[in-house]
């Protein structure tokens, strides 16, 4: 009983035990996929790699095959002001307007703020045609509950009307996505 006190008493850093020492014969934990999973079998690093691979969201890929990671992209543009010529602007767009729709808000965040800084570096020509996709995620995201993603939201229509060629057909297109979305 008291080497079991004495354990607890080490644990919880009581004075009477004397300063915090590491366990002295403490192997190292099974890996899990949750802090709740009680019935997982221990897997070597690589064999959980491969399942945490398997496992993430498939995204779209640009025309040499990679997946279009906005991270990158965004710290590109950032740093350069350039859009890169490798990355296909449509399928960075689709990307986009999928992850508007993510339920997670920080991730609509991080896709307006990229958004936001990609259009002023894209060819004036194409900005009206890559969007098309984008608009009506744009409007849905006005009314967003968190406002960091309605002020996302805003501030890229904001820019977008900045760089687009028809801004009327541009304002009329988001006042028809809003009157469907408010029938529906």
């Amino acid at each position: 009983m008291s080497k079991c006190l004495d354990f607890i008493l080490s644990m919880t850093g009581s004075t009477n035990s004397g300063p915090l020492q590491p366990q002295k014969d403490s192997l190292p934990l099974p890996a899990r996929s949750s802090p709740f999973d009680f019935y997982s079998t221990f897997e070597s690093p690589a064999r959980r790699g491969h399942r945490q691979r398997l496992s993430r969201k498939m995204t779209l890929t640009s025309p040499n095959g990679q997946p279009i990671q906005l991270t990158p992209l965004w710290e590109h543009v950032v740093r350069t002001r350039k859009f890169p010529s490798e990355v296909d602007t449509h399928s960075t767009f689709l990307e986009i307007s999928e992850r508007l729709r993510d339920p997670e808000w920080e991730v609509r965040q991080h896709a307006l703020r990229v958004l936001i800084d990609v259009l002023p570096t894209l060819n004036a020509d194409i900005v009206d045609k890559v969007m098309q996709p984008v608009v009506p995620e744009l409007v849905n995201n006005l009314g967003h509950p968190a406002p960091a993603v309605r002020k996302g939201a805003l501030d890229a229509f904001r820019v977008f009307l900045i760089h687009s060629h028809d801004r009327d057909n541009t304002i009329k297109n988001v006042r028809a996505c809003s009157f469907f979305t408010l029938q529906f």
